[in-house]
């Protein structure tokens, strides 16, 4: 495969987690809609961890992802995640297989 992937894991505190899944779901709708080097943008949220965010995101390659972070929606995500993200770790990969139906 190849492509550039990454999985993002942000914590809000629980009283700000419908501010942050609000900005999350509309910068990974507008990516998969407007960045064609965007191919997939999943949003999960662990149900034992409230304010909890899981991000995985798979572009054509890294110039797709800066291309991204140019992005309008990617600005206002970002203004709500530096105003809310209290804890963030994030891995680059490559994605190496896909699976799924």
């Amino acid at each position: 495969m190849g492509n550039f992937s990454l999985v993002a894991i942000l914590c809000v505190k629980p009283e700000n987690a419908d501010t942050m899944r609000k900005a999350l779901e509309e910068d990974a709708r507008l990516s998969v809609a407007n960045e064609p080097g965007c191919l997939q943008f999943d949003l999960s949220a662990p149900q034992d961890r409230p304010g909890t965010f899981v991000l995985y995101e798979v572009y054509t390659d890294a110039d797709a992802f800066k291309a991204h972070q140019g992005m309008p929606h990617y600005a206002a995500f970002r203004k709500v995640a530096d105003a809310l993200v209290v804890d963030r770790s994030v891995h680059f990969m490559e994605r190496l297989v896909t699976g799924g139906k």
